[in-house]
């Protein structure tokens, strides 16, 4: 059933109540919603219009960033050093290797500190597969640290600097992260249970 059929149904099951109540008075009955053959194309396009610009509301509320050019945290750098390296101190921004430490001091380093504080080296070489088939290599989490820098200087330029180091396996700024649409589900708020466990942020 086209919507404009349903449209009128629904009114002309009205009419006895409309009617009763005298809002109708001076109209013919049935007659008064005959008009939906003739503005039945008026109707079908103001309710398109109408799906479009909430359509283009829902598009614009959701944020809009540049894949060229990611926000990043100020003032802070993220350091993955290579996994045979190892970090003997780290007070004062010192690390023990001293081309590393050549670069925290001309870079302000006022503190480092590892991005996963439970992460362990794994000697042994772990694998898994993707649902193609390909093999992927998982990476150790032990050696990845966070640098605080002076915030006078770029982290990306800075990152860069490090990268070059020969013990570094990268380095980058600290990114900042952002949810890229909202739930579609109109249900979502009464799934009391989706707050059990972390796995609603990715929703």
């Amino acid at each position: 059933m086209e919507f404009y059929e349903f449209f009128s149904r629904g009114c002309k099951a009205m009419v006895p109540l409309a009617q009763s109540t005298g809002f109708f008075a001076g109209f013919a009955g049935d007659h008064i919603f005959e008009f939906h053959e003739k503005y039945k194309e008026v109707i079908m396009r103001s309710f398109l219009a109408l799906a479009i610009v909430i359509a283009a509301a829902a598009y614009a509320a959701e944020p809009q960033l540049d894949p060229y050019n990611p926000p990043y945290a100020p003032g802070r750098v993220l350091v993955k050093f290579k996994d045979n390296v190892e970090i003997s101190s780290k007070s004062a921004g010192r690390t023990g290797i001293e081309s590393i430490d050549r670069l925290n001091a001309r870079y302000g380093v006022k503190s480092l500190a590892k991005l996963f504080p439970n992460a362990v080296r794994h000697e042994e070489k772990r694998t898994f597969k993707d649902p193609s088939g390909k093999v992927h290599t998982i990476p150790n989490l032990h050696n990845i640290y966070k640098l605080e820098i002076d915030r006078s200087y770029d982290p990306r330029e800075v990152a860069r600097e490090y990268e070059k180091d020969p013990n570094v396996e990268y380095a980058e700024p600290d990114y900042y992260y952002f949810a890229m649409a909202t739930p579609g589900d109109p249900l979502v708020s009464d799934q009391w249970y989706l707050g059990a466990y972390p796995g609603v942020n990715a929703y």
